[in-house]
């Protein structure tokens, strides 16, 4: 437990950005994307997918993002989460099952990609952003965030 001593403030300050971050990125995948979808939803069906969509977008921007972080709880964290995304596209042939999920509860084409951050930004559009550089982010990332842990 001496790994994480002294960890708390920065910890919770971190998480509260990331959530923020979240909150912002769901509110403009809702707003923009799947909110049609859920407005024509039953109400049990629209608040699982609600939810969903919200964890969804905690797991994308710690994947993102908790690299940049300095407390080791969150970059702990950063390291599973990521190297689970990295196995779980590995082994679901470059799908994410979640992203699968949303778009057969809404109707959307199976080809449709998760709106997160490289979304918005446009990055998404390119293929080789998709099958190259996506990856190679992940992975580099997560070097660093390995190499924080250890030298922080």
């Amino acid at each position: 437990m001496n790994f994480f001593k002294n960890d708390y403030q920065k910890f919770i300050t971190q998480s509260l950005i990331l959530i923020l971050f979240t909150l912002i990125f769901s509110a403009i995948d809702i707003n923009n994307f799947t909110g049609n979808c859920l407005l024509s939803l039953p109400k049990s069906t629209k608040f699982k997918l609600f939810f969903i969509i919200i964890a969804h977008h905690l797991l994308a921007t710690v994947a993102n993002f908790a690299w940049l972080c300095t407390s080791k709880i969150i970059l702990s964290i950063f390291i599973i989460v990521n190297a689970g995304i990295l196995i779980h596209w590995l082994m679901n042939r470059n799908k994410c099952l979640v992203t699968q999920t949303i778009n057969k509860a809404c109707g959307f084409p199976e080809t449709r990609l998760f709106p997160d951050f490289f979304y918005i930004l446009g990055f998404k559009q390119y293929n080789w952003w998709n099958n190259i550089v996506s990856y190679i982010y992940y992975f580099v990332t997560l070097i660093i965030g390995l190499l924080k842990l250890i030298y922080l």
